[in-house]
């Protein structure tokens, strides 16, 4: 089905009430620092990433699936079709009233427009919502038509994933069967400095990184947020080529440390407090090698062994991370890798050209099915 050929969304528009019934009062909840890397269950709480951690508890499951959670604070959209616990606050479960077409109802949440408010609950402004109701068979063709798109993103993405794994295996063939000299990560990492997060109250407002641009893999300058500040922030925190920018905290220890470089200058994003920025040494390493070497277990095992935990997050700080000891190969062998990391890098940027399209095409549909 294309676009010109979208199913008549003919009948009224129905509050929010009518619609949807929360069903998330009286759900027990888990304290993020009770997440843990792995488990029998996923916590699903209003983040980003659809799960946050996962839960070995007995009790508190929530097992009337498929339904839809909304972060309240976040204004995210997932689509829950497992038994999955709770994560803190701000968790909104909804389910459909008017057909069992519980995806259908996803991705007219996910394309119900609010006004952002930063940190302040939006479910008000949700409940004010009214919401197109077509038949059954064109509920179906939309998800058919939406699904689909979601669908070869996730096919690209593994595409994306593949790739990675093939400079790694090469990383792997080219280092790591070889003892190389280690120096501190402080002479590769210079001026080392934390990020500025946004206040509550200022005149001054910006694009702000938020975590996910460097713990997913690579750096995604697409991961934002507005912010506001007292004052306008300075150069040095905000994002430009040949800095490396690291996970200060977080409540998964798998992400604590975790790095990433942008290949370009980006003056309209600011980086938070939340990350530590630092000037890649050119002299010593390849920005390249860097970015893998970071991610292996030996050094893995150092910024884990050295992150502190407070409230259930774990944090690291720049000495912590000055004292992290990295291999360091000859430069000549770094440039190898990074030419052969930089080819492969052209087929990523294709892949990400293709999902940028397909998300095109998805926002299209949907403002066409839904408005």
């Amino acid at each position: 089905m294309t676009a010109s050929s979208k199913p008549p969304f003919a009948g009224e528009r129905v509050p929010f009430s009518k619609a949807f019934a929360e069903v998330s009062k009286g759900v027990s909840r888990i304290k993020q620092r009770d997440y843990l890397p792995a488990g029998d269950y996923p916590v699903v709480d209003q983040g980003q990433e659809l799960f946050a951690g996962y839960s070995n508890r007995d009790d508190g499951l929530f097992s009337d699936i498929p339904v839809i959670v909304f972060g309240d604070h976040t204004r995210h959209v997932k689509y829950v079709d497992r038994p999955f616990f709770v994560g803190a606050d701000g968790v909104k479960i909804l389910k459909p009233r008017l057909s069992n077409n519980v995806r259908y109802w996803y991705h007219a949440l996910r394309n119900t427009h609010l006004e952002n408010l930063g940190y302040s609950r939006h479910f008000k402004l949700l409940k004010q919502a009214t919401f197109c109701v077509p038949d059954e068979e064109a509920q179906r063709m939309v998800c058919d038509e939406l699904d689909g798109i979601f669908e070869l993103i996730k096919l690209a993405r593994r595409q994306l994933s593949l790739l990675d794994e093939l400079v790694k295996s090469r990383f792997v063939e080219m280092f790591e069967s070889t003892e190389w000299p280690t120096f501190p990560a402080g002479s590769v990492l210079l001026k080392m400095r934390n990020g500025v997060s946004p206040s509550k109250e200022g005149l001054c407002h910006a694009r702000v990184l938020t975590l996910s641009a460097i713990t997913q893999g690579s750096f995604d300058a697409e991961s934002w947020k507005e912010g506001a500040y007292p004052s306008d922030p300075p150069c040095e925190k905000r994002v430009s080529a040949g800095e490396f920018y690291i996970c200060r905290g977080n409540g998964n220890r798998d992400l604590v440390g975790a790095g990433e470089y942008s290949d370009t200058d980006l003056p309209d994003l600011v980086f938070p407090d939340t990350m530590i920025a630092a000037r890649i040494n050119f002299d010593l390493i390849s920005a390249a090698y860097l970015r893998y070497a970071w991610g292996r277990p030996a050094i893995r095992r150092q910024i884990e062994s050295r992150a502190r935990t407070t409230n259930g997050t774990f944090k690291i700080n720049q000495r912590m991370l000055s004292e992290v000891l990295l291999p360091l190969p000859p430069l000549s062998l770094q440039k190898e890798f990074a030419a052969f990391a930089a080819e492969v890098a052209k087929s990523q940027v294709a892949v990400r050209q293709q999902i940028e399209k397909l998300r095109t095409l998805y926002d299209s549909l949907a403002q066409d099915y839904f408005g």
